[in-house]
């Protein structure tokens, strides 16, 4: 019961849903894409059974990540593309693992009682992650290679869902509710002055910054769908870059900025990686399984 309740809060975050992951079981899917300052892109799949973390190849193939055997999901790569965190459920409980690709290892980076998910970094290297440690679920973070103890980050704001810090690590990018509506807002880099950015009806989040930090581009339901869309961080410049999807989520920016990749559920099929060239608007599917 309790790995139930804990796998449904982690999926609801990008809006799928139990009940959708379990529909589509039966086939592979693909969730949570991050790509790295070199462009090497992760995600999560039910390649091997089980959710695990796997890493695009050059070759178009998938290598997993992840110690094989144990549930992993939403992958997050530190600033240098040195690091690779997720979270993973064993002993009966989800902890924040980090498997470091120079000296090709995994490493335990959480060990507490409660639940320790969906992490991202911080320029400055260190990792934040949502607990219910103090009994509901809230941001906290610690600083990689130390022995830090985790600090509360969030006790400022009432709910803050997946923040992205910018590149210069200035400012973040985050979600949270107004009259029980889901937005995307920026604050400054300790949650001091925070400035709503979305004004619809539906979720808007699960945003990312370009390399420049000029530009986000985010998830939202507006159009009654999860669909992609370009934003500049004072408001303006509100574009739509996907349409009539099924669902698609979790946009990144290349490295480049000439495109973004992101997660998406097209034509009946499962969840799928896909790029789009901000240029043309061409889509590309990335994970291809042989049949």
């Amino acid at each position: 019961m309790m790995y139930r309740k804990v796998l449904a809060f982690i999926l609801l975050t990008v809006g799928l849903g139990i009940n959708g992951l379990i529909a589509q079981n039966q086939k592979i899917s693909f969730f949570h894409p991050a790509v790295s300052a070199k462009g090497i892109i992760a995600f999560d799949s039910n390649l091997a059974g089980k959710n695990a973390v796997y890493v695009l190849t050059k070759e178009g193939g998938f290598k997993q990540i992840s110690t094989e055997g144990y549930m992993a999901s939403h992958p997050a790569w530190s600033s240098d593309g040195r690091y690779l965190s997720y979270e993973s459920l064993r002993d009966g409980n989800f902890d924040i693992y980090v498997y470091d690709f120079r000296k090709k290892k995994e490493l335990r980076f959480t060990d507490s009682d409660s639940v320790d998910a969906i992490s991202q970094w911080r320029p400055d290297g260190h990792v934040i992650y949502e607990s219910n440690r103090s009994g509901r679920f809230q941001m906290y973070q610690q600083a990689f290679g130390t022995r830090e103890e985790a600090r509360l980050i969030t006790d400022k704001v009432e709910k803050v869902n997946y923040p992205v810090w910018s590149h210069s690590g200035k400012q973040v990018l985050f979600s949270t509710f107004f009259e029980g509506d889901m937005e995307l807002c920026l604050s400054d880099a300790e949650f001091n002055k925070i400035t709503r950015l979305t004004f619809s009806k539906g979720v808007d989040g699960w945003a990312s910054w370009s390399a420049d930090d000029e530009k986000i581009v985010f998830t939202s339901k507006r159009s009654g769908s999860n669909e992609i869309y370009l934003i500049n961080p004072d408001g303006s410049g509100l574009e739509r870059l996907t349409t009539d999807t099924e669902n698609s989520a979790m946009p990144h920016f290349l490295p480049d900025g000439s495109g973004i990749i992101f997660m998406s559920r097209q034509g009946g099929e499962p969840s799928a990686i896909y790029s789009l060239d901000l240029s043309t608007r061409k889509q590309t599917k990335l994970t291809q399984i042989e049949r």
